[in-house]
């Protein structure tokens, strides 16, 4: 019998991969020629197989269908079947990491083990050359996935600080960011009351105009602490607020985030502010007098769907924070 799988699960990182093996056992002479060939398969289901796959192309295969199973002995089985392969499949000790390991000193080593093995699948020339832009590369993103888990486990652990430096390798890997790792950094910061530190990363070029809850609400607590209430920190509340007018609610306790966070969210949403809260709240109880300003600011300022949204964008309230 058949594993049970996700329904409407689709690996868009699978796709990706096997296009890139298609294209490296060709050889084009322009890009249009690669666009030409590439047309052909649009719109169809099925991509041509692939020939002379190795073996942790085979193994990493396994693990993107296995990725589509419902139940984690199911994944586990495909991991191991993976590491007959290749060895060098970080994919699979991520999956062990995830579903086998029953504690988070075992989390650890299987992640370790993973980082490991994508070092090895990597090579030392492609680990240089993709510096600077490493999700780009399907290849380098088990790694990447590898490393995140293993700085989540030491974390646990209560290695704050090795888990910090690894999320900062992380971010001077791939600025790009696509993992969301600055917003986890930013929560470590905060946890741990570093404000320099989360000042800084704040003040990055690249991540100046994030508008996500993780960011700008977390910019009204570091001014919070930085100045205390006043007009200027008022208004960076006031500004996040209008970005997700959902997120005080789970920070004052009106409202308990759910024991499982969605996997996805939507910015401005109910499920962001949820995952905030989740991840945030700590750092914000750690504040002396923090939630208290936060609820004094909030206080007397709901409004009616049809009243002037309070975030002065001179809309009704429902066309603006309320329309989420």
């Amino acid at each position: 019998m058949g594993k049970k799988k996700k329904k409407g699960i689709k690996s868009t990182e699978k796709i990706t991969s096997n296009i890139s093996k298609l294209l490296e056992d060709k050889e084009f002479e322009s890009v249009e020629e690669v666009r030409e060939y590439l047309n052909q398969f649009t719109g169809k289901s099925e991509m041509p197989p692939v020939v002379n796959q190795t073996p942790l192309r085979r193994a990493q295969d396994i693990i993107y269908e296995a990725w589509d199973f419902v139940y984690p002995a199911d994944r586990v089985e495909a991991a191991h079947e993976a590491l007959e392969i290749s060895k060098d499949c970080a994919d699979a000790y991520v999956i062990l990491a995830e579903d086998a390991a029953t504690s988070w000193e075992e989390t650890k080593d299987y992640y370790m083990k993973g980082i490991k093995a994508g070092e090895r699948a990597l090579g030392k020339k492609n680990f240089e050359e993709y510096k600077g832009h490493f999700w780009g590369f399907t290849k380098s993103r088990p790694y990447m996935r590898a490393r995140r888990g293993h700085a989540h486990a030491l974390w646990k652990l209560g290695r704050h600080e090795e888990a910090i430096e690894n999320y900062r390798d992380m971010l001077e890997l791939n600025p790009g960011d696509n993992q969301g790792i600055r917003y986890i950094l930013a929560a470590c910061y905060a946890e741990d009351q570093r404000w320099d530190d989360l000042e800084k990363l704040f003040n990055m070029e690249k991540y100046k105009n994030d508008c996500a809850a993780d960011w700008i609400y977390s910019e009204a607590l570091l001014a919070y602490v930085k100045n205390g209430s006043c007009e200027e920190t008022n208004k960076l509340l006031l500004v996040a607020r209008k970005y997700n007018a959902h997120v005080p609610d789970y920070l004052v306790g009106k409202k308990i985030p759910s024991e499982k966070l969605p996997d996805r969210i939507t910015l401005g949403g109910e499920s962001e502010a949820m995952c905030y809260g989740a991840v945030f709240l700590e750092a914000w109880k750690k504040v002396p007098g923090a939630i208290e300003w936060l609820k004094k600011q909030t206080k007397d300022k709901i409004v009616g769907r049809n009243d002037p949204c309070s975030c002065g964008s001179g809309k009704k309230y429902k066309y603006c924070c309320g329309n989420n």
